[in-house]
């Protein structure tokens, strides 16, 4: 990765443009990632964020809490995130900071730490990226779940997912096993509390 790092390291950097410069640094952090030289990545890292706007750092800075988090130091990967995240909802970067606490909510419950990664998904269920909504929503009805409230995590994630096919124009379909919250002989709910949340969907969207 030497060669890559030169074009910028040494006075000869002086001679490209920035975008050549961010090019070359990019295609060392593969080479660093893959030798483990975490000096040699964080140099990089430190580059592309100096030189990069808050938005362009998002994959950059992503992908190293990744790596560091991969090769065992969680506590510099999950200070990374924070920090991003605190960054871009400062700037006001809306949905680059949904993603950011996506990644937030998936790291700790990878590290099992369901309390936190369940605040990052209260967070989330408002999400203006769908399918960030609907993720979040599966981990707070996983998580009411594992708390014996079986019945409310459910309601809460079937709302949750006909509330998301409604947003991006497809039609919810509850698939239901006899016995269970639809009678198939009278073509009826028999759950008459999911129901009611399940029609305040359409209710709250006239125009879909």
């Amino acid at each position: 990765y030497a060669p890559a790092l030169e074009l910028y390291y040494t006075g000869a950097a002086g001679n490209f443009t920035m975008d050549e410069k961010v090019r070359a640094v990019s295609g060392a952090v593969t080479t660093a990632e893959a030798v483990k030289d975490f000096a040699a990545l964080k140099r990089c890292n430190d580059f592309l964020n100096a030189n990069l706007p808050l938005s362009a750092q998002l994959p950059w800075q992503l992908r190293y809490a990744a790596f560091l988090e991969k090769n065992g130091k969680k506590d510099q990967a999950l200070a990374k995130l924070s920090l991003l995240w605190q960054q871009l909802a400062d700037a006001k970067l809306v949905k680059e900071a949904e993603r950011a606490a996506l990644e937030l909510m998936n790291f700790h419950l990878r590290n099992k730490d369901l309390v936190s990664g369940g605040k990052w998904a209260d967070k989330l269920e408002k999400s203006s990226i769908p399918a960030y909504a609907a993720a979040a929503a599966v981990v707070n009805g996983r998580l009411l779940e594992s708390q014996t409230r079986y019945e409310s995590a459910r309601e809460k994630f079937l709302a949750a997912v006909c509330e998301t096919a409604y947003d991006v124009g497809a039609c919810p379909v509850l698939w239901d096993t006899p016995g269970g919250r639809y009678d198939r002989s009278t073509c009826k709910m028999t759950d008459a509390k999911l129901l009611k949340k399940l029609m305040k969907v359409p209710d709250s969207k006239p125009d879909t």
